[in-house]
């Protein structure tokens, strides 16, 4: 049911929404850089478990700074993997992080 709901949102999809999927995805990809750095210099699961929920956090407002709930990013995102042409768009603005 969801993939129905996916495919019906792709063409309702404004050029205004993916330019901010596209610049909070920039982000996002830069933090998780970051942050998986960040862990492989933690030694105990306390500190990994700090730093894995520092990084979802600068995530989510990351994504939120662009005027996007997380559910809207990652329909967006889910969308454009089905859909070649939306992805390209999405990579594009990206790109412009």
């Amino acid at each position: 049911m969801a993939n129905n709901r996916n495919n019906a949102t792709q063409t309702d999809i404004s050029d205004d929404t993916v330019q901010k999927v596209g610049m909070a995805l920039g982000q996002v990809t830069h933090i998780r850089e970051e942050y998986t750095k960040r862990l492989a210099l933690v030694e105990t699961d306390d500190e990994k478990e700090a730093v894995a929920s520092e990084a979802q956090d600068v995530m989510i407002q990351a994504v939120s700074e662009q005027g996007l709930s997380v559910g809207q990013f990652n329909a967006v995102v889910s969308a454009a993997e089905e859909d070649a042409e939306l992805g390209q768009r999405v990579l594009a603005a990206s790109r412009a992080v």
